[in-house]
């Protein structure tokens, strides 16, 4: 089982519910903390197979709730062997694939979800070696020009890369009982990636070992060498880490979950957008030759699971009606 958990201070209930329809179709169970967002991010997960509704208020403590989920002292549970992510709601998982199920009409629309959850367990599998922590380094994504505001969702309004040879990334832990997890040990880089027993170290996808929460960024696959074999790694991490200035000023005005500054204040992030490291864009990543795949299997998930979830809302609406019209007649 792949379990993803998202930590969120929502405040556009689109990009929330786009999000959460995006990882309905590739993850088994999605476990949804909602620190006191602006939007009704419950009306959003209620009724949803798979999802998880938790209500967390005040300043969370990032790091130190993320212990406590690992190591058991919630009413969260895991089972062992289950693979266990902590991502951003603007993140996304995705993964190669010439066949995109969801859309195979030979298939319900039941059978099309747990094929493509099974792709997606096998594609982070792949990429345990033998540790039972995987780092996922991410890919920055933007729009080509910082606008002051956006008319659409992420992913839609922010389709270009900041490619680097390496980036901080995310863990996905094969989580085992009787383990201690610390995601607060004095160290480089807190958080991202626990001390397992003491020890952080993680298999870094498609590469080699990491001590820290970086690592190099994967080789798309596929990828052939120069005896012509397809190589590379099939999952990947997108950050939507910029998507306007109005964005950048809410991302500061809400302030950090995992370090607890003045109101105003975001952590590592620099008020002005334009002072800020990350702030500088390059060529599209998605050009015509390579494309990967990922922004068009991206919005045809998305499509086909919102379609679907439409078709239930009006058959249940539909089912609604039927048994309202019943009980007049039974008076």
């Amino acid at each position: 089982m792949a379990t993803v958990i998202c930590l969120t201070k929502a405040y556009n209930l689109g990009d929330f519910d786009t999000w959460l329809s995006y990882h309905l179709s590739c993850i088994d169970r999605i476990i949804i903390l909602d620190n006191e967002s602006e939007v009704d991010v419950k009306s959003v997960c209620e009724g949803r197979p798979g999802v998880e509704y938790h209500f967390i208020k005040g300043w969370p403590d990032q790091w130190h709730l993320f212990n406590d989920i690992l190591n058991q002292k919630t009413d969260i549970k895991f089972q062992k062997d289950e693979i266990v992510a902590f991502l951003d709601d603007d993140e996304y998982l995705l993964y190669h694939t010439n066949n995109i199920t969801i859309i195979d009409p030979s298939l319900s629309f039941v059978e099309r979800l747990n094929k493509e959850k099974e792709k997606m367990r096998d594609a982070i599998l792949e990429q345990f070696n033998m540790l039972d922590c995987m780092l996922l380094p991410e890919i920055l994504m933007a729009p080509q020009h910082c606008p002051e505001g956006r008319a659409h969702v992420v992913p839609l309004n922010a389709q270009y890369a900041v490619l680097q040879k390496s980036s901080q990334g995310k863990a996905f832990i094969r989580w085992q009982p009787d383990t201690e997890y610390d995601f607060c040990k004095e160290g480089p880089e807190i958080g991202h990636v626990p001390w397992i027993n003491g020890i952080r170290m993680s298999d870094v996808a498609g590469s080699g070992v990491s001590k820290t929460t970086y690592g190099l960024q994967p080789i798309p696959w596929p990828f052939k060498d120069h005896r012509g074999s397809e190589k590379g790694c099939r999952i990947f991490l997108l950050h939507y880490h910029i998507k306007s200035i109005a964005d950048w000023k809410k991302k500061i005005e809400r302030g950090s979950a995992a370090s607890k500054n003045e109101p105003g204040h975001n952590g590592s992030y620099d008020d002005d957008i334009k002072k800020d490291p990350k702030y500088h864009w390059n060529k599209p990543w998605f050009s015509k030759t390579t494309d990967l795949m990922f922004m068009p299997n991206l919005h045809i998930k998305i499509e086909a699971i919102n379609e679907y979830r439409s078709k239930q809302l009006l058959e249940g609406a539909s089912l609604e009606k039927q048994k309202k019209k019943l009980a007049k007649k039974d008076l």
